[in-house]
């Protein structure tokens, strides 16, 4: 599991959160994050490519565990551009073993 140590989430007008990453190699296939409601995330971007979104700030968690989805923008850090945007699907977990036992 990799560890995404440059992000940023954010609100869209629509309340939607928004997750910035840095662009990565291939495209996403089915896309979905498990969400322990509080301070992390595993967000699976490929069956062979999973990332651990840590440190979740605590103003961004509640509209997280209401959201049925989150849109994540990969960003070419280069020329600070979208480089692709996609949906993915946002499941809450009490118990995530990837993330259990991280504060």
């Amino acid at each position: 599991m990799k560890h995404e140590e440059e992000y940023e989430i954010v609100l869209s007008d629509e309340k939607i959160p928004v997750i910035i990453l840095k662009n990565k190699d291939g495209n996403p296939q089915s896309p979905f994050i498990l969400y322990d409601g509080k301070n992390h995330g595993t967000f699976y971007r490929r069956p062979d490519e999973v990332i651990l979104l840590d440190y979740i700030p605590a103003e961004i968690q509640p509209l997280l565990r209401q959201a049925p989805f989150v849109v994540i923008m990969e960003m070419n850090s280069a020329q600070d551009d979208i480089a692709r945007d996609y949906k993915a699907l946002l499941k809450i977990v009490k118990n995530n073993p990837l993330t259990d036992g991280l504060k």
